[in-house]
């Protein structure tokens, strides 16, 4: 959705000169658009009540996931999965989502910086000097400086290289996203959004387990 959708959601307003822009540069996309989809009839009427210009035609493609079917006892097989785990091993620490500031990249990297300035108090449980491995799994961002997300993601975590193996994964398609989850067995899924509406990371995560 837009901007201007996820800040009412969440009840802020903007708070830089560039949402401003942003705002600006998504409305004039949907004016100049030869048709306009939406995985929901309600973000269409979400931007009809606020007098946005749609084109003519309008498709609704719904994004539909299944969790699973649910077991005897009445738990998913994703809940059995987890709770039939006597021990977690994590050695994949994986963000999934866009690589834009809303969806907490830089948050997710802040966190990184802090374990590695903190590293003598875990260290030892790490396989290897760089046994833990980082995963960005999403599409890259241009910042509206120029900037490539990506860029600046490999260059600050080229300074933790001693103790992190970096992968960048921004050319996955959906469901190259859901074989490469389901794959990564030892593995925790970070989703730490700033600014989010209920986003289909999250279920695409709990259907791979």
């Amino acid at each position: 959705g837009p901007l201007n959708w996820v800040k009412e959601a969440h009840g802020t307003s903007h708070d830089q000169s560039t949402d401003y822009l942003q705002n600006r540069m998504e409305y004039g996309l949907v004016s100049y658009a030869d048709y306009a989809v939406s995985p929901s009839r309600y973000l269409l009427n979400y931007l009809k009540d606020r007098s946005w210009v749609l084109p003519k035609q309008t498709i609704v493609i719904p994004n539909v996931n299944k969790l699973g079917s649910r077991n005897a006892d009445g738990r998913s097989q994703i809940e059995s999965k987890a709770l039939g785990k006597k021990k977690w091993i994590i050695n994949s620490l994986i963000f999934f989502g866009r690589l834009e500031p809303r969806k907490g990249v830089f948050l997710f990297l802040e966190a990184l910086e802090l374990l590695y300035k903190n590293k003598h108090m875990w260290i030892e449980n790490a396989r290897g000097s760089r046994g833990l491995e980082i995963v960005f799994l999403g599409h890259n961002t241009i910042l509206p400086d120029g900037q490539s997300v990506a860029k600046i993601v490999s260059t600050r975590l080229d300074k933790l290289s001693d103790l992190f193996s970096v992968r960048l994964l921004c050319n996955y398609s959906q469901a190259d996203c859901e074989r490469f989850l389901k794959s990564k067995t030892e593995s925790l899924v970070c989703l730490p959004s700033t600014a989010d509406n209920s986003p289909y990371v999250i279920v695409e995560a709990l259907e791979q387990g």
